[in-house]
Order: C-alpha cells, then sequence, then structure tokens
C-alpha cells in the first residue's frame, strides 16, 4: 500500500477524500469521510456544546436567585446542598456557616462578646445583663417610634433582608436572645393590632391587602426555654425527644437535637444528635468523646487536653485586656517576666511571647499563655499592666513552687476580675503589695491562700478603694513580720474579719487601717501590739470611720492606751 505524504498529496476517489498520516515509520489509515457529513457532525457538536453551556448558565443563575431569596434568622443558617435553614450549633451565635454537624459561628448575638481560640469563636458569652418579665411586657417596653408605628399601623415590608431592616426588634424586645422572625413574603403587611405577651409569645394582627378575601392570620415569635422547641403546627413549646438534649428544633416533622446540657455528650448518627449521654467530666464546650462505662472524658476539644480523664486547657491561664482605640500599643505581662511565658496565643493566633503587642482594633481581646512551671517567683508579673480587665488561672497553673508573689497585681488599675482558686501558695513568703492600687477590683476571695511562711504583708491591699468585699478570714500570719499600709485607703470596705490574725512577731502596723472612712465592723480580737513600735500604734486606726465598731482583746487595749490614740473609737473587749 502506497503511502501518501499528506503535506503535499491529498487525493479523493468518488467524491470520498483518502486521508493517510505517516507518523515516523508508523502508517495510519483513516477511513473515507464524506466532507459534507463532517462538517455536518462538527456542526452538531458544536450546537451541542452551546445549548449545555446555556443551560448550565441558566440553572446557576436560577439556584443563586433561589438561594438569595432565602434569608435565615439569627443562630440559623443557609444549609447549601438542602437549600434551606439549619441552626447552629454554638448557643447564642447570630451567625454560622458549615455543615448541620460542623458549622462554625463567625458572630454572636448583639449581647454577647466572642470567645476566641485559635482564631475560631468558642462560644457567645453575656456581655451586658438584659432581663425582661414577659408577664409584664407593656407600651412602656417600646420605643416612642414603635408605639407610633403601632399607632398609625403603618405599613412594613415582609421582605426581612440584610440591607433593608424595617421592623427593628432590638427596639422592642430587651431579652437576651431576640427571635427576629419574619415569613418570606414579597407582598407588603400592614400591622393591624398588638395582643398580650404572655410565656415568652409575640402576637401581630397580619394581611396582605393583595388577597382578595382580605382574610387575617395570627403570626406568632415563640422563644422557649433550653429542653423544649417551638411546634410550628400549634405553636407550643414541646420537650425535646432526645433525654438531657439542652437545643433541639422542629425538622422534617420531628424535633432534632443539636446541642446537650452540660456534662452530656453527644452521640451523632446522619448529623444529628441521638442521645445525650452522661459523662462526670464533661464539661460543656471541653469534652468531644466520653467513655460511657466510666463516665470519664475519652477525648478533648481543640485547646484541651486530657488529664485524668478530665479536659484541661493546654494553656496555665487566659487574660483579656481592653482597648480603646486602633493600632494601640499595650503591655501584656511585666518584661522581667517574659522569660516565664512558652507560647501566646492572641484573638486566636499563635504568637512569639512579647512583652508589649499592637493592637489594631479597640474592644476586649481574650489572649493565652503557656508559663513555664519550673519557675519559682512570680514578683511583679503583671505589675503595671493598666489594660488587664480579667484573669483566669487555669488548674494547670503551678504555683508549687513559688516563693515571691511581691507586687503581682501593682497598679493593674482596670483589672475588675480575677480567679486565683487554684493557687498554692505553700511556699510563698512575700506578698507585699500584691493586690496594691487595683483601683477597680471589686471583690477578692482568697480564702484558699496557705500564708503560713509568709513574713511581708506590708500594702497587700494598697489603695483598694473599690473593694466592697475581701475574704481573708483563713490567713496564718504566725510569721508575719511587717502590716504597715496593709489595708490603706481601703475606703469602700464596711466589714472586715481578722480574727484569725496571728500578730506576735509583727513589728510593723503604721496605717494600717488608715483611710477606711466607711468601715463598721472590725474583728481583730486575737491581735498581739506588744512588738509594734509607739509611733505605729498612734496610727494603727488614722482616718478611720468614728463610727466602726472594733473588737479587740483586753492586753490590745491596754497597749493601745497606753502608746496610741484611740480617737475617741468604740471598743468591744473579747476575751
Amino acid at each position: 500500500m502506497q503511502i501518501l505524504d499528506t503535506s503535499k498529496d491529498l487525493k479523493c476517489k468518488n467524491e470520498k477524500e483518502i486521508i493517510e498520516i505517516k507518523n515516523e515509520n508508523l502508517p495510519v489509515h483513516l477511513s473515507c469521510i464524506n466532507k459534507k457529513l463532517l462538517h455536518i457532525i462538527i456542526l452538531i457538536v458544536l450546537l451541542l456544546i452551546i445549548f449545555s453551556s446555556i443551560s448550565i448558565v441558566i440553572y446557576i443563575l436560577n439556584n443563586h436567585d433561589k438561594q438569595k431569596n432565602i434569608h435565615c434568622n439569627d443562630g440559623y443558617f443557609l444549609e447549601i446542598n438542602e437549600n434551606k435553614c439549619a441552626k447552629c450549633s454554638l448557643l447564642n451565635c447570630k451567625k454560622c456557616e458549615g455543615s448541620v454537624k460542623n458549622n462554625t459561628c463567625i458572630s454572636c448575638l448583639s449581647s454577647y462578646k466572642t470567645k476566641l481560640l485559635n482564631n475560631r469563636i468558642i462560644s457567645c458569652e453575656l456581655d451586658e445583663l438584659k432581663e425582661i418579665n414577659d408577664s409584664n411586657f407593656r407600651y412602656s417596653d417600646l420605643s416612642d417610634e414603635k408605639i407610633e408605628e403601632l399607632e398609625k399601623n403603618e405599613n412594613i415590608s415582609g421582605n426581612y433582608t440584610e440591607n433593608e431592616e424595617n421592623y427593628d426588634t432590638d427596639n422592642i424586645f430587651k431579652s437576651n436572645q431576640l427571635m427576629n422572625y419574619l415569613q418570606n413574603n414579597e407582598t407588603s403587611m400592614d400591622i393591624v393590632d398588638s395582643t398580650t405577651i404572655f410565656n415568652e409569645l409575640s402576637e401581630f394582627q397580619i394581611h396582605n391587602p393583595e388577597k382578595e378575601s382580605k382574610e387575617e392570620t395570627t403570626f406568632s415569635i415563640l422563644e422557649c426555654p433550653p429542653g423544649y422547641f417551638r411546634n410550628p403546627e400549634n405553636n407550643t413549646c414541646n420537650e425535646c425527644s432526645v433525654l438531657n438534649c439542652e437545643i433541639c428544633h422542629w425538622e422534617l416533622n420531628n424535633d432534632l437535637c443539636t446541642s446537650c446540657i452540660e456534662r452530656f455528650i453527644p452521640s451523632y448518627q446522619n448529623n444529628y444528635i441521638i442521645s445525650c449521654d452522661y459523662c462526670e467530666s464533661g464539661e460543656k464546650d471541653r469534652c468531644l468523646e466520653c467513655d460511657i462505662n466510666n463516665f470519664v472524658c475519652s477525648e478533648c476539644n481543640e485547646g484541651f487536653q486530657l488529664s485524668e480523664g478530665k479536659c484541661i486547657s493546654e494553656y496555665s491561664f487566659e487574660a483579656i485586656y481592653e482597648t480603646n482605640s486602633y493600632n494601640q500599643n499595650i503591655l501584656l505581662i511585666n518584661p522581667q517576666s517574659l522569660y516565664y511565658v512558652n507560647e501566646m496565643v492572641v484573638d486566636g493566633e499563635n504568637m512569639a511571647p512579647q512583652s508589649f503587642i499592637n493592637i489594631h482594633s479597640p474592644g476586649n481581646h481574650t489572649i493565652y499563655f503557656k508559663i513555664d512551671n519550673n519557675i519559682n517567683s512570680f514578683s511583679k508579673m503583671f505589675a503595671n499592666v493598666t489594660n488587664l480587665i480579667s484573669i483566669y488561672f487555669y488548674s494547670n497553673f503551678n504555683t508549687e513552687n513559688i516563693t515571691s508573689m511581691e507586687s503581682m497585681f501593682n497598679n493593674c488599675r482596670a483589672l475588675t476580675s480575677i480567679h486565683l482558686s487554684n493557687f498554692n501558695t505553700t511556699n510563698v513568703f512575700l506578698m507585699n503589695e500584691m493586690f496594691s492600687n487595683c483601683i477597680s477590683l471589686k471583690s477578692l476571695d482568697l480564702s484558699n491562700f496557705n500564708t503560713g511562711i509568709v513574713r511581708e504583708f506590708y500594702q497587700m491591699f494598697f489603695n483598694c478603694y473599690s473593694l466592697t468585699s475581701l475574704i481573708v478570714s483563713n490567713f496564718n500570719t504566725l510569721f508575719a513580720e511587717d502590716m504597715d499600709e496593709m489595708f490603706f485607703s481601703c475606703y469602700s470596705l464596711t466589714s472586715l474579719n481578722l480574727s484569725s490574725f496571728n500578730t506576735n512577731n509583727v513589728h510593723g502596723m503604721l496605717s494600717m487601717f488608715s483611710n477606711c472612712t466607711s468601715l463598721k465592723y472590725l474583728d481583730i480580737s486575737n491581735f498581739n501590739i506588744n512588738c509594734v513600735n509607739f509611733f505605729d500604734c498612734r496610727y494603727i486606726f488614722y482616718l478611720i470611720n468614728s463610727n466602726v465598731t472594733i473588737y479587740i482583746n483586753s492586753d490590745f487595749h491596754g497597749i493601745l492606751n497606753e502608746k496610741g490614740n484611740t480617737n475617741g473609737l468604740r471598743f468591744r473587749i473579747v476575751d
């Protein structure tokens, strides 16, 4: 068979063209193809491709418009695959995204603040308490604008979109969780009447002017308590079918559980919770799986580690800092204590340990710290950290080897909340100026402190003038030597029980209670001031509230009369 050179010689026989291709030494024979038939086939293929492309574009546009018309209420998100709204898993979450089983919260309700871990929202915590007694709801709970709107029966749009918020429920409801629900209806609606709200139910008479019958219907907003769901068939709160379920909702003609109550761990089937199993150590948002035979956690959520069946934080403590401006440079921890820090997580992002940091936006910012447990001093650790407003020390924050807490929180002027129940102070011998100038701190419970070997207490609570509650009744002061100005200018304190104090070795009490101008009760019945010098005795109670009742022993009273100045104070002898 002769091989044609296609680059030079193409031949046709009986109006059919024979094409033969030579590829190196391998000849390939192609059948005779009618040119017109070939053109028709190519044209048909092209038309099919164009038609398919147009169909795909139309489908995408239609599906996009359909999804665009669906707006989910707060606490729900659009499930793309099923094209319907599903409930967010995280309690008090406003917007979330993902799947029914695994969705991520991206913003919290207006009355709640976000708590981040590794740049993800792990909880929505109450920011400012707003309570409402629904049974007493009246027009007084409405804004002036809403009252006028109701009275004039003004029309509002039934369409509720992110860009058109004609019905502002934030001005109507003062509850922590706002149930903002408007039916998808593209016709305008008029509010005709408002009825009494009871059992957290708000009803409005609505009519559609485009309906021929002008038939009136009732539109209800109902918020159910934990463990119950709203049944849309009769608008009542029904108990969740899954035992120990905290949050469930009505879907597919059944109630579906999305969250279990505290210490109950969920078991899933087909993306839904089918049981909530009791787990003794199953702290909420910590325990991922539970050993139901031993009732302890077997796997922890991200950010927590398993320890003896419990999920404890991987971090030593969390601190919250407040900023008031953009790009604000703040102090996180005293520079001399920076070498204690092994790891930092700032607003969910891991960062190298540093004392100062630039915060880009105003607000509250949570920072997690991992601390070296082999150190022996926390002296001045947070001294002069004026943006610190709250600090929580986890159980794995080891203070067993610490010998000094001198000035640890000195001058933390914005600090309002501090959790110290996990502190082990057995080996601490210095606590002077520990809380000095914490002017915003209102309460302090140190009942777990072991002060058996502490020698220095001077200025421990100096100028804590917002303190209204201070618990130091378990202090052991057997080895204490200096208590100068210990409670100086604690002028919000009204009572102080120091009956456990042993002052046999104390030589300094200068201005110990000076300027405690609100103090009405003071129990120092076990005080011994034999070692206190003459000058200190004269000024122990300098500028104290003149109406205070002071409980002392007879020896103290005798020495005070001899050395000191009672300034007309009222004493009660206790022997």
